[in-house]
């Protein structure tokens, strides 16, 4: 992953909702994440970057787990509709 794309999400995620300043932004210790060009963005938008360690894929553990329940549930589960007529 480039940080060109982990930058234009951020700025479409700040374009769309709009949050206040102090915002967390959550990610692990990629080269992308950890650029200059991407911190400064970060720092243009005032918001606040959480990192995990390097090498210490725990730390991350619960956002990790919350993203997978959320995959399963809403991306790659099949919705089925029944309509009893």
């Amino acid at each position: 992953m480039k940080k060109e794309l982990c930058m234009k999400a951020v700025e479409n995620a700040y374009r769309a909702r709009n949050p206040e300043n102090g915002i967390i932004i959550h990610s692990d210790a990629g080269r992308q994440y950890t650029s200059g060009p991407y911190k400064e963005l970060l720092g243009k938008f005032h918001a606040v970057q959480s990192m995990s360690d390097v090498a210490k894929c725990y730390d991350n553990s619960r956002m990790e787990s919350w993203f997978a329940t959320l995959k399963k549930e809403k991306l790659y589960k099949k919705q089925h509709c029944r309509t009893d007529s």
